[in-house]
């Protein structure tokens, strides 16, 4: 019976070492399991952060280019040469006032994108679609206005095109510089990687 306890013995001391080992060996794999599941979690997590802020750099970028596009055609459309050759051409009221529209949803555009993306340019951009607005009114003046019969009135006209068209090319330009040092502080962004 001794030799039977001794076996008896053994083999719950073997089983016990099993058990032992199996219960260290599936903790371990259960601990390794979870924290390849916490890298890899925040691997995907630090992938995702990392497109999404490419994404909105990207996006940031092409509506600088958008504003700098817009803002170089309001700079064209409000400009001393602009007014002299709608001048010489006896443009229609009609056709005029087509443009100006066009001018205005233009700089409306450009309000939309420095309020939503850089308000910090917002306040040099209405003060553009103000000054826009005096540029038309006196242009429209101009165009209006017979220099034969009221050579006065013509050259009032005339004085404001000019003042308004040279307070939106400077503010143009000031916002243009603004648009450029944007565009090299997010490609410094896409540069280091995010």
């Amino acid at each position: 019976m001794e030799k039977e306890v001794i076996i008896f013995i053994s083999v719950l001391l073997g089983a016990i070492a099993a058990y032992i080992t199996a219960r260290v060996t599936s903790n371990n794999q259960l601990r390794i399991a979870q924290e390849n599941t916490q890298k890899e979690l925040k691997l995907q997590s630090n992938l995702i952060r990392d497109e999404r802020l490419k994404s909105e750099v990207t996006m940031k970028r092409n509506k600088l280019e958008e504003l700098h596009i817009i803002l170089s055609k309001v700079a064209l459309e409000n400009s001393q040469t602009v007014s002299f050759i709608q001048s010489d051409e006896d443009m229609p009221l009609s056709v005029f006032r087509e443009r100006y529209l066009e001018n205005c949803s233009h700089l409306h555009i450009a309000k939309s994108i420095s309020a939503l993306f850089y308000p910090e340019m917002t306040e040099q951009v209405s003060e553009i679609y103000n000054h826009s607005n005096i540029f038309w009114g006196a242009q429209e003046g101009v165009l209006r206005t017979d220099i034969k019969e009221n050579k006065t009135g013509w050259e009032g006209h005339l004085g404001k095109v000019v003042a308004s068209s040279q307070k939106i090319s400077k503010r143009v330009n000031t916002l243009q510089s603004d648009i450029v040092n944007h565009g090299k502080t997010l490609n410094k962004a896409i540069n280091s990687d995010i």
